[in-house]
């Protein structure tokens, strides 16, 4: 069984959406954990939240930084969060903080 740890921007394009599915019922995957990134990334681990009790699993999820290392992000909101009030979901805030150092 292998163990993955998906890091994500779900919440806009469905993409991310089915592959979270997909990992949570194959049964050569330990889903270990979830990261979200990009733009509101607590919004963004709220729709993993969603989607993993919708199959009542417990997967640990991390919100991480809405900032990325390109000038301008790729998606600065999650679309798919406006649905949120439909879907039982956890709620997180964003308590990493990145100081890059650069010479």
């Amino acid at each position: 069984m292998e163990k993955v740890l998906l890091d994500t921007d779900i919440g806009g394009d469905i993409d991310d959406a089915i592959c979270l599915a997909y990992l949570l019922r194959e049964p050569q995957c330990n889903l270990v954990g979830i990261t979200t990134v990009c733009g509101e990334p607590e919004k963004r681990a709220a729709i993993a939240s969603a989607i993993c009790k919708t199959v009542k699993r417990d997967i640990p999820i991390v919100a991480g930084l809405d900032k990325t290392l390109q000038p301008v992000p790729v998606y600065p909101t999650p679309d798919g969060a406006a649905a949120l009030c439909n879907w039982e979901h956890d709620i997180y805030e964003n308590r990493m903080q990145v100081h890059l150092c650069m010479r």
